[in-house]
This record gives C-alpha cells, structure tokens and sequence, in this order.
C-alpha cells in the first residue's frame, strides 16, 4: 500500500520542498524552525508512512552536526562580549543572542534536513524525473542522461537496482557479459 505522499505528483512535491525551504530562509526566530521540524516529523508519519523511529534514526548524523553548529554559536557568538551572561561555560559567556541565533540555525538544518528525507522516501527516482520532463518542460537529453545513471549507477538506491534494468542501458542489455552496472 502506497502513502498519501508517494501518490503524489514529485513536481509538486519538489515545488512545495522549495517553497518551504524559502520560507524557513527568511525566518530568524527559534520558534518557526522548531514547529517546521515538528510539521516535517508529523508529516512524514502520517502522510508519508515513514515511522518517527527511522526518520530520526536516518538524521543522527545530522543531529550530531547540528549539536556541534549548536555549541559553536553559544560559545563564539559575535555579541558574547557586550551582552549580559545568561551563564558561565567554563570560560565561555553565553548569552541570550548566542542561544537565540544557535537554535535557530539548528534547527532550521534539522527541518531541511527532515523535509527532505521525507521528500526522498516518498518520491521514485525515476517518476521524479519524468514529472519533469512532463510538468517543466526538462529537456529529454537531459531526462535520459539522469535516468541511465540511476539505473546503472553502482550506487543506486537498492530497490532501483532491483527494478528491471532501464530500456537504452548497453551494459544492462548483454545478458552474459559481467558488466559494471548493478542491475544487471
């Protein structure tokens, strides 16, 4: 059974990702990244099928990142030396713009971060790309270039090397000859 998002149109999805991704840009609160990264979590479970366990699993390395941008900007920040001590880290004076700005940074990479696993996990590769050649008008040459890549790429997505190998892929074609590409 296929989720609400992966019914989708990847265009659309992309273009929403975008618009979502503009917005988060311009906001330089700790509370608006806060409430996207919960949104993302959220719909990332119900509208994308995708459990809370393994989308956090799937940001550790970006919450390990995220910690150190963190601690970087409380103890670093531009303004530590003239504003007033929220409190003492060693010695290091943290302030309340230093905690502000921290946040705020952080958690706008962890809502970028969330939206697009969620993007990811909900959109095939190849529908993506067909979405634009059909939608915006991307160019074919361009279309084919990229899906032969997905498809033969040693690095491809698992469940791409298990689909049928793409229709122009030489290598995929000669059934006997060891080649390099993974899905043949």
């Amino acid at each position: 059974m296929t989720s609400y998002l992966q019914r989708r149109n990847p265009t659309v999805k992309l273009a929403v990702l975008l618009v979502i991704f503009g917005s988060l840009t311009i906001v330089f609160d700790p509370f608006t990244p806060i409430v996207f990264f919960t949104l993302a979590l959220m719909a990332a479970w119900i509208l994308g099928g995708i459990r809370p366990t393994r989308t956090l699993r799937t940001l550790l390395p970006f919450i390990a990142t995220v910690a150190g941008i963190f601690l970087a900007n409380i103890l670093f920040h531009r303004l530590n030396a003239t504003a007033d001590a929220l409190f003492y880290l060693g010695p290091f004076k943290v302030t309340r713009p230093a905690l502000t700005t921290g946040a705020s940074l952080s958690f706008r990479m962890l809502s970028f971060a969330a939206f697009s696993i969620a993007f990811v996990r909900t959109t095939d590769p190849t529908d993506l790309i067909l979405s634009l050649v059909h939608q915006l008008r991307l160019h074919y040459r361009l279309a084919y270039g990229t899906m032969v890549g997905i498809g033969c790429s040693r690095f491809s997505r698992a469940s791409t090397r298990r689909s049928a190998p793409p229709i122009g892929c030489e290598e995929c074609r000669s059934a006997k000859a060891s080649s390099p590409c993974s899905t043949g």
